[in-house]
């Protein structure tokens, strides 16, 4: 007869996973796995979708959609990102009013894979938002995921490609790096004024060449990533000791944040942005307190409103610096 296993034994055998477990996975471990086990989360059962398509059907026919008014407008597309039949507007109003109604009856459940149940506040719980009233720009001129152009606040170039001519060694020598301390405190020529530069990606690139495919490839690349922190100044010796020793794949500074779903008008104030705020900070953090010195608003193009011909992405101060300086 098998052994049956005691409270002791469970107890012993969950804190010997814990134990090999990471950061991220005992998370996860702890927010899914015990409360599944425990009875604390139980499945669904499968929603029948086909019961709030007809319901959108029957809203955009009373809303006064009919192919004899509108069927010759607009063209059939899943693209998004392009003009829209006069239909799919009829749709989108009877989709809203949709959300509203099962928002207002059923219990909210975030996306995490716990299923997370929350008290539901606002369509930015789950990217239900269009257009963004506060941002009127469509695009912006940043050089994204690309060589950067020689300006003032890129004034380090990289022109030396082709020395040394074996690529282990070029990967090796660091003689030729741009001085990324010219990339730290800039002048911008037209009023001489001084910046400090908070946050920076910089890519320099060889010319590219033809490889085996004809294709063109750039050979030799170079990139810069620069991230600042603010940091207690009691805290700065252990901060320059830890920062020595610290390895992009450890990945234990205060990640990214981008801002989805929140309007630029929005930012460090409103409701949307503190629950993206709280829901994207992260719980890992080295010896040092570091507090980011930007957040990132982050508005897609690939979106059905047609608002934005390419993706906006802009970096803010963060609310500590817009509180502690009084920004406005």
């Amino acid at each position: 007869m098998p052994r049956q296993h005691t409270e002791e034994d469970i107890a012993k055998a969950e804190h010997g996973l814990r134990q090999v477990l990471s950061g991220e996975k005992l998370k996860e471990f702890e927010s899914f796995v015990l409360p599944y086990l425990k009875g604390d989360i139980v499945d669904n059962p499968a929603f029948d979708i086909s019961v709030p398509r007809r319901w959108i059907l029957s809203r955009v026919l009373e809303l006064g959609w009919s192919t004899e008014r509108f069927g010759f407008c607009g063209y059939q597309s899943s693209h998004t990102s392009k003009p829209e039949r006069m239909v799919k507007n009829y749709q989108w109003i009877a989709y809203h009013e949709l959300l509203a109604r099962l928002t207002d009856n059923f219990v909210f459940k975030c996306s995490d894979s716990a299923g997370t149940r929350e008290p539901y506040v606002g369509p930015w719980q789950f990217d239900a938002r269009d257009i963004d009233p506060s941002c009127l720009i469509r695009r912006t001129q940043r050089e994204s995921w690309q060589a950067h152009s020689n300006t003032w606040w890129c004034p380090a170039p990289a022109d030396t490609w082709d020395t040394p001519a074996d690529d282990g060694d070029w990967l090796r020598d660091s003689a030729d790096l741009p001085d990324v301390r010219r990339l730290l405190e800039l002048t911008r020529p037209e009023d001489e004024s001084r910046w400090l530069n908070l946050r920076s990606h910089y890519m320099w690139e060889a010319p590219p060449e033809l490889d085996e495919h004809d294709f063109e490839m750039p050979r030799r690349r170079i990139d810069y990533w620069i991230r600042s922190f603010i940091v207690r100044e009691s805290d700065s010796e252990r901060f320059r000791s830890w920062v020595c020793k610290y390895k992009p794949q450890d990945t234990i500074v205060p990640e990214d944040i981008n801002m989805y779903s929140t309007f630029m008008g929005e930012m460090f104030w409103s409701p949307a942005y503190r629950y993206h705020r709280l829901k994207l900070s992260s719980s890992i953090s080295p010896a040092v307190e570091l507090i980011a010195s930007d957040d990132r608003y982050l508005w897609e193009s690939n979106v059905y409103d047609c608002s934005v011909t390419e993706n906006i992405a802009i970096c803010t101060p963060s609310k500590w610096l817009v509180d502690y300086l009084g920004l406005s």
